[in-house]
């Protein structure tokens, strides 16, 4: 049997864009809109081109580390991996390389 977990958020709907975030974090996650204590639609969370100000650079030489600028990555998979390209920096990064968010 697998794993689940569970992140409830109340009052408000995830944008497009929120549920591709997640996808960075949890490729495989499947996000079920519930209204009045039923699931009213599920859907599995898609991979975003982009990821705007989330992630930092894990590269210590980035611009992004030292100037106060949105970051910016481009998304790909291969062969079941995530992998992140920082836009300033250009270098590649597997996700699970990169550890530190932006709050």
């Amino acid at each position: 049997m697998g794993h689940k977990d569970i992140i409830k958020i109340t009052d408000r709907y995830l944008t497009e864009k929120e549920a591709g975030d997640v996808a960075v974090f949890a490729p495989l996650a499947t996000l079920s809109l519930i209204r009045n204590y039923k699931v009213e639609k599920k859907m599995k969370a898609k991979l975003p081109d982009v990821v705007k100000d989330i992630l930092v650079c894990p590269n210590p030489c980035c611009i992004t580390r030292v100037e106060p600028v949105e970051t910016l990555f481009f998304v790909e998979e291969f062969k079941q991996k995530i992998f992140l390209r920082c836009d300033f920096c250009e270098k590649f990064f597997e996700r699970s390389e990169i550890r530190e968010y932006k709050t």
